[in-house]
């Protein structure tokens, strides 16, 4: 995890994210109010112009029922019919008319001039039995007119009813109305951005917050973690799972620590281990080489090479075992076996050495199947057997035993030598690990004996421990899965 890691995991930056939201929300909010203005103007608007086609109705209905026989006239109306009593200083303008049916303009409530009165004629001559409602302009003004004929209680047509009404309060009112609403959604389109702008960063903040703590997360500075009190539960929560990654990554960063100091170290080794041979041979081969030397100098100096090579080749195989182990590649030859009879072969082939060494054996053998490869196993007996005798001082036993517990099946070998500290009886098991750091290879070993014991049994599924108590000796302990079709067996 890098210093950006959270801020890549929410794909934007905390602070262009409280942005885009502020936006977002105001964006919202301007097309909310919008949507409410035009409603409200176009609800408006209607309401008053079917108010406006009531009062001309009004007034239409007024000239019928003054109307009877000719000669016809129209009333004057000093006033605004009630219908159209509005909050406005001037009144509405308005006039009636009465053409009959030949289409003369016989009464009219104000005087026209010769414009309006081919528009009235022209009105007139279309309107029918229901009442036809119409906008147009006369003089340069803008009027609502109905119209719609009279008949006679034979059905002749008797006469057309116009009336008219100015439209410039109606006009008044709705441009009022469109500044109120205008003004409206403007304060509250930037009210609404201030409060998302506010909202927003209330949102925000605290995951700015984690991500502020997150950038201060190097990789050198393992242990920092970032605080979760948080009033917001989700928050905790994401703080919880950011600090549990946190800690895996230290965890991985000092696993990986570890293993390159491992791999550093393994290579220093290996590289010794293989270069001391090379260069023992190189040198013996060298200063034969020097000047002539009879038969006998000739054949211990091939003696001499011969032993590094196997030297040599010992160390090779073994590197080859491991890293065949760390491949997941050692094969085996799986089989049911007796633990005990491979335990008594080793210390058989091993009695003659441990006799010079004044070392004895202590055998506690039972007779148990166990699943494994033979040869595999007797060499990690062989490598347990050989540290054993080394380690254990004379005149002394070395315990070798074998037990089932649990459905598995142990090996044991237990000597009575100087032991190894608590801290060391894992570090044992590395490669190229020597408990005495002053020891030379050549007695010690390459170091590589108890890695690959460990490595074969952990092929098996099983375990192979050490456990040593310093000055009393050190107990080996190799753990195997039991034979499927075996356990315990008579003595």
């Amino acid at each position: 995890m890098t210093t950006n890691d959270i801020t890549r995991a929410r794909r934007v930056h905390p602070k262009t994210f409280q942005h885009r939201l502020a936006v977002s929300m105001a964006a919202t909010a301007a097309l909310v109010l919008i949507s409410v203005s035009i409603l409200v103007w176009i609800s408006v608007r209607q309401l008053l112009l079917v108010n406006t086609d009531a009062a001309l109705l009004s007034v239409a209905r007024s000239e019928v029922a003054h109307f009877s026989t000719p000669p016809f006239t129209a009333r004057k109306y000093p006033e605004t019919p009630s219908a159209l009593e509005l909050t406005t200083r001037r009144g509405y303008r308005q006039f009636g008319a009465i053409v009959d049916s030949t289409g003369k303009l016989v009464s009219v409530t104000t005087p026209l001039d010769l414009e309006t009165t081919a528009v009235i004629r022209t009105i007139a001559a279309k309107a029918g039995h229901s009442p036809t409602f119409a906008i147009t302009s006369i003089s340069k003004l803008p009027v609502r007119i109905v119209s719609y004929r009279i008949t006679s209680k034979a059905h002749k047509p008797m006469a057309t009813i116009v009336a008219a009404m100015s439209l410039r309060p109606f006009l008044r009112s709705l441009n009022a109305l469109f500044a109120v609403l205008t003004v409206t959604t403007i304060a509250g389109t930037l009210l609404s951005a201030l409060l998302a702008r506010y909202v927003a960063h209330r949102l925000t903040s605290p995951l700015s917050r984690i991500a502020a703590q997150a950038r201060k997360t190097e990789a050198g500075n393992q242990g920092y973690r970032i605080s979760d009190d948080f009033p917001d539960t989700d928050l905790s929560d994401v703080a919880n799972a950011l600090n549990t990654m946190l800690s895996r990554r230290d965890a991985a960063y000092s696993q990986v620590n570890e293993l390159l100091t491992i791999q550093s170290q393994f290579s220093a080794d290996a590289s010794h281990e293989l270069r001391s041979p090379l260069s023992n041979i190189r040198a013996m081969f060298e200063v034969v080489l020097k000047r002539d030397r009879p038969a006998d100098e000739y054949r211990q100096v091939i003696k001499d090479g011969l032993e590094e090579i196997k030297r040599l080749s010992r160390v090779t195989n073994d590197l080859l075992l491991l890293a065949r182990s760390d491949a997941g590649q050692l094969n085996l030859q799986v089989d049911n076996h007796d633990l005990a009879d491979m335990a008594n072969a080793a210390c058989n082939a091993f009695a003659a050495r441990a006799a010079v060494l004044q070392v004895g054996f202590d055998r506690k053998l039972r007779n148990i199947l166990v699943q494994c490869d033979e040869t595999r196993i007797r060499e990690v007996i062989d490598n347990l057997l050989e540290n054993a005798i080394r380690m254990a001082p004379r005149n002394s036993t070395v315990v070798v035993g074998t037990e089932q517990r649990d459905g598995v099946c142990q090996l044991w070998v237990e000597d009575r030598g100087p032991g190894v500290s608590k801290e060391e009886q894992d570090l044992i098991f590395r490669r190229f690990y020597r408990s005495d750091a002053s020891r030379s290879r050549d007695s010690g070993g390459s170091g590589l004996g108890l890695a690959i014991c460990r490595a074969i049994a952990e092929a098996h599924g099983g375990t192979l421990n050490a456990s040593s108590a310093e000055a009393h000796g050190t107990r080996f302990t190799l753990s195997l899965p039991a034979a499927i079709n075996g356990g315990l067996q008579d003595d």
